[in-house]
């Protein structure tokens, strides 16, 4: 019976590779992969966190805090409205959209009593909504 659990989980995420969701979203993460602008963004984006994020240890004393927040703030800005980021990002909502609906009916099909946790860390009872239904 677990086999065939399992079977049936590849058998769907198989059929999920196949939607034009999922290769939208794949074609969008290759193309920034293979973009040397946005991953020159990307490397000026690391930098420019990790050297706010160690000036932050230190709070509003640290010398540099303030120019080291705008230039973190100015790198990111830089890379998330970047034409392909931003295809990428829409096409990862998207994504993460179908499986949060395959995963609500999964649960719904169950139980309408199931959590289902969907990335902004808040669950949901029965899947589409915090109604708590008596058995």
């Amino acid at each position: 019976m677990e086999q065939k659990k399992i079977e049936l989980a590849y058998e769907l995420v198989d059929e999920i590779k196949e939607t034009d969701t999922y290769l939208r979203y794949l074609e969008a993460e290759r193309a920034i992969e293979n973009s040397p602008e946005v991953q020159s963004l990307s490397k000026a984006f690391k930098e420019a966190e990790a050297s706010y994020n160690d000036a932050k240890q230190y709070g509003k004393y640290h010398p540099d805090l303030k120019k080291r927040q705008q230039a973190f703030q100015m790198a990111k800005k830089a890379l998330f409205e970047h034409p392909l980021v931003k295809t990428h990002k829409t096409s990862e909502k998207a994504l993460q959209k179908t499986l949060d609906n395959v995963a609500s009916s999964i649960a719904k099909s169950i139980s309408p009593r199931i959590k289902v946790t969907y990335n902004t860390g808040f669950p949901q009872i029965g899947g589409s909504s915090c109604k708590v239904e008596k058995a």
